[in-house]
């Protein structure tokens, strides 16, 4: 294992062979922070497999006041768990060991879900996620999907469980896709507010 320290000075633990891209978590705070300049009350961190980077970079950064990291094992969540005990943020973070998302039922809804799901045509998996957000999301919410690239399937998807498609962060090496719920009062046709250095990257 290695140390990675972030942006937001955590210091996470990887494996040795583990490239940590810490554009991505420094992109993502700051289309959040664009998008939506206040501060998130309670987050999902749905992803494959990142060690807790975003969730912590989040939480660190000040971008939102608590993470629920969904995780596929008991000892991914532990590992986060310790993380935050080590940098007294215990209070902060929470979280559930899911497969498939189903045992998930929020009553303290989550106004931020950022997920990183399959993008191959495994329609399962994107069932399963999308009725996660429908059920557990709050009628305001925000969602980032994060990818490799930014892909038709999950947008139609979102769509059909009643998300409106914002636009496409382009970081060094993903595809950030902003979503928001359809029942925010703003349409489909109102723009992202981006700072300079951030436009030239951003595609509708």
């Amino acid at each position: 294992m290695k140390e990675v320290i972030l942006e937001s000075n955590i210091v996470l633990k990887v494996p040795t062979d583990y490239e940590v891209d810490l554009t991505l978590g420094k992109d993502l705070v700051n289309f959040c922070r664009n998008n939506r300049p206040h501060v998130y009350n309670k987050t999902a961190i749905v992803t494959n497999k990142d060690y807790g980077q975003l969730g912590f970079e989040l939480l660190g950064l000040g971008t939102t006041n608590h993470v629920c990291f969904i995780e596929s094992t008991d000892l991914d969540l532990e590992m986060h768990k310790q993380i935050a005990n080590d940098f007294s943020l215990s209070y902060h973070v929470s979280g559930y060991v899911s497969t498939d998302l189903k045992n998930i039922n929020e009553e303290n809804k989550f106004d931020l879900v950022v997920g990183q799901i399959p993008t191959v045509d495994n329609f399962l998996e994107h069932i399963d996620f999308f009725t996660f957000v429908k059920n557990n999301m709050n009628l305001t919410g925000d969602m980032y999907l994060i990818e490799p690239k930014d892909t038709n399937l999950l947008r139609m998807c979102a769509e059909k469980y009643g998300m409106i498609y914002k636009g496409t962060f382009n970081s060094k090496n993903w595809a950030l896709m902003y979503f928001k719920q359809t029942h925010d009062a703003e349409t489909k046709e109102s723009k992202l507010k981006l700072p300079n250095f951030l436009s030239s990257k951003y595609t509708v």
